[in-house]
């Protein structure tokens, strides 16, 4: 249905501005009107730019997300509505969560449902965020699903947090490596080059070889990004066909520390939402389907709905995941475990906690392996260099001493 900005004036005198959705202008005023406010304007809002405003586009990152959840599941169990806590958070919100929040806003007071309202915005909620808001206001537990999703999605941020603060370092030293050797090649190098051209003695290997490189730097620069941007393209236009992910998962997997890093990562994520879903009286084949779905890697994504289809079939969960090498030999004996005992949800939390504490294992492991690795690397690069730049210079100082 289309938009429609209007313009009305309280019964208190106050004139306020915002967005309906109606089927026609004539709704969109009947809607208005049922709400005690007086008509200034309604006008249709442009295509495309239902959810645009003062260049602002409506789209919640996930950290939005995490903070609006918790402050909401805090709202609803103090006895407060939906509208009264959204209208709240409106207040204190940032352009791009207020003008999405608005809209939410909007469609509660037109007689929506909270799961419904949620549906037009995907980019900022995901399927089992929606689901399990639905499982919530069908059971009268929204605040406890709400509290769920936000323990569950505060503990996946603070993970990624961590993740990203561990590369931080790496990626520092080496964005001044690159630099260095960017200054080095294009202003240091030439120099010397030329003082060693004056005395034309032959130059030792290393030394042509620096020349060379330093000549790509200072003439051919542009072909170089030219050829960095061409390839760049060309991989990501090759990456969007999904064989050509399902060959990179398969690579990523097996590089050493990252791959298992990875692989742990995903599944703390995945197991901790499933966990959720189960919790909240989802049913077990609609939980793996929408924890299926909010798999990053392919690979696993299209494993996990192999394993759904089985399960519908009437295999076990934990017989389905034995099948596949990708899944750890813990999780399907655990998994094992929570279907024989009927506590599935609290296996499920339990191998969340394990991937979880894995993860974090392996980003130590990669942060104590990226250190020495980057300064062997470094030590490489000065080596080389010391060794170009001193070699002629004792070639020179022989044939003067002759």
């Amino acid at each position: 249905m289309p938009f429609y900005d209007y313009r009305v004036k309280t019964q208190s005198g106050k004139v306020q501005k915002g967005k309906v959705e109606a089927a026609s202008v004539a709704r969109a005023a009947e809607t208005l009107q049922q709400k005690g406010l007086f008509i200034i304007s309604i006008e249709p809002v442009a295509e495309g730019s239902a959810l645009k405003v003062n260049g602002h586009s409506g789209k919640m990152k996930f950290q939005d997300v995490v903070i609006f959840t918790r402050q909401l599941a805090a709202i609803v169990e103090a006895g407060l509505t939906l509208t009264t806590g959204i209208g709240i958070l409106i207040k204190q919100s940032t352009p791009n969560v207020k003008i999405v929040l608005e809209e939410i806003l909007n469609d509660l007071e037109s007689g929506k449902s909270f799961s419904q309202a949620l549906e037009k915005h995907p980019t900022s909620f995901d399927g089992s965020y929606i689901y399990l808001v639905q499982a919530g206001e069908s059971s009268g537990s929204l605040d406890i699903v709400l509290n769920r999703l936000a323990d569950t999605m505060e503990n996946q941020n603070e993970f990624r947090n961590k993740i990203v603060g561990a590369l931080i370092y790496p990626a520092i030293v080496i964005l001044v490596m690159i630099a260095v050797v960017v200054v080095m090649m294009t202003m240091v190098i030439p120099k010397l080059i030329s003082v060693f051209e004056e005395f034309g003695a032959e130059l030792p290997l290393p030394t042509r070889i620096l020349m060379g490189i330093s000549n790509m730097f200072v003439h051919y620069w542009w072909a170089m990004l030219l050829a960095i941007g061409v390839g760049v393209s060309v991989f990501w236009v090759w990456y969007q066909n999904p064989d050509a992910k399902r060959v990179v998962d398969r690579i990523s997997f097996k590089v050493p520390i990252y791959g298992n890093l990875s692989r742990k990562v995903i599944l703390t994520n995945y197991t901790s939402t499933l966990a959720l879903l189960v919790r909240s009286g989802v049913p077990l084949v609609e939980s793996l389907s929408l924890a299926a779905e909010s798999v990053s890697s392919i690979v696993l994504r299209d494993h996990l709905r192999e394993i759904q289809e089985k399960v519908e079939k009437g295999i076990s969960f934990g017989t389905a995941i034995e099948a596949y090498d990708d899944f750890p030999m813990i999780m399907s004996q655990m998994i094992k475990v929570g279907e024989e005992t009927g506590k599935m949800d609290e296996i499920l939390v339990k191998l969340s906690s394990f991937f979880h504490n894995e993860a974090s294992t392996a980003v130590d492991g990669l942060m104590a392996a990226f250190e020495p690795i980057l300064m062997v690397i470094l030590g490489l690069v000065v080596a080389f260099l010391v060794i170009a730049i001193i070699l002629p210079i004792y070639q020179l100082t022989d044939q003067i001493s002759v």
